[in-house]
């Protein structure tokens, strides 16, 4: 049978592993700093990934917003160039042509482009 210091050593040897750590600790509060140590980085961890979630939410939600209001702008574009191809090729049916000029660096060329584009997809479909 043992004796009663042969029981205090061993007590005192005795070692504590964690679960969540998965380690080894020599006292019991040791082992609990450790836990709560872990307990709190899991918290800092899952705080952060919630907050990573929320903003991934807000940039697409943004996202889409960018798609729809690229798609109204489409839509906007498309229905003043219907409109001016409209009384465009009116004014050449009833004038037999249509003439812009741009008088400063400001102008650009992009109506004319887009005029000369339409004619051609006009002319071949």
């Amino acid at each position: 049978m043992a004796t009663k210091n042969e029981k205090d050593r061993n007590r005192d040897s005795m070692l504590y592993y964690s679960k969540k750590t998965k380690q080894l600790y020599g006292t019991e509060e040791e082992f609990d700093e450790a836990e709560e140590a872990y307990d709190l980085e899991q918290a800092e961890i899952e705080k952060k990934a919630q907050e990573k979630k929320a903003r991934a939410k807000e940039v697409e939600e943004a996202y889409k917003r960018a798609q729809e209001v690229r798609k109204e702008a489409a839509d906007m574009i498309k229905k003043a160039d219907d409109a001016y191809y409209e009384l465009r090729n009116k004014f050449v049916e009833d004038y037999g042509s249509f003439h812009m000029s741009y008088s400063s660096k400001t102008d650009t060329a992009d109506d004319a482009v887009i005029a000369l584009s339409k004619a051609l997809a006009d002319w071949f479909w």
